[in-house]
This record gives C-alpha cells, sequence and structure tokens, in this order.
C-alpha cells in the first residue's frame, strides 16, 4: 500500500485493514487493521535573508516574512496567516514604524 503525501488530511484518523490468504488453502484467513492518525502540521515563521541582519541606521529596512506558510492550507484550504512584529532591544521594546499586511 502506497499513500502519495498531501493525499490525508490532517487532524483525522484512517483505519486501515489488510486481509491475507493462502491461493492453495482459501479457507486460511487473517486479517489486520491498524490507525494511522494525522496531525496538524505546523506553522512556518521565516525571515527573508535569515535570522541576523547587519545595516545602517541611515537606511530604511524591510522585513518580510512572506515565506512564511501553513504546510496545512493547501491540504485543508485555510487562508491568511496574519503576523504580528515585536521589537526589543536589550531586553527593552522599542517602538517600530509601521508594520505592513503580509503578502
Amino acid at each position: 500500500l502506497y499513500i502519495p503525501a498531501e493525499t490525508l488530511h490532517q487532524m483525522s484518523v484512517y483505519t486501515l485493514r489488510v486481509r491475507a490468504t493462502l491461493s492453495n488453502f482459501p479457507s486460511r484467513v487473517t486479517e489486520a487493521t491498524f490507525d494511522i492518525i494525522t496531525e496538524a502540521a505546523p506553522l512556518r515563521a521565516l525571515l527573508a535573508g535569515g535570522s541576523s541582519l547587519r545595516t545602517s541606521t541611515l537606511s530604511p529596512l524591510l522585513l518580510s516574512a512572506a515565506g512564511s506558510r501553513d504546510a496545512g492550507a493547501v491540504d485543508e484550504g485555510v487562508t491568511g496567516l496574519s503576523f504580528a512584529w515585536t521589537c526589543s532591544v536589550g531586553g527593552s521594546s522599542c517602538p517600530l514604524v509601521s508594520s505592513l499586511p503580509a503578502t
């Protein structure tokens, strides 16, 4: 049995059953069942350019998390990640000039 990726729905339980018989002794039969329990795929927050950036304070800075995704969204038809940006310097919060909607 082969089940291709992205075939099963997340957060579901599938029960599979196999039945085996001997071709020359059809009365000899055995069966087994087992459950496949699919989990929700994790969200992945990704920043373009990596986790560290060295820049000048004289230049504007645009950070993008557009590469972030919900791995289960394609499977389940869920869309629309929301982003909340925070900033800290030495343990204290700092103001963000603006936060643009994700594209």
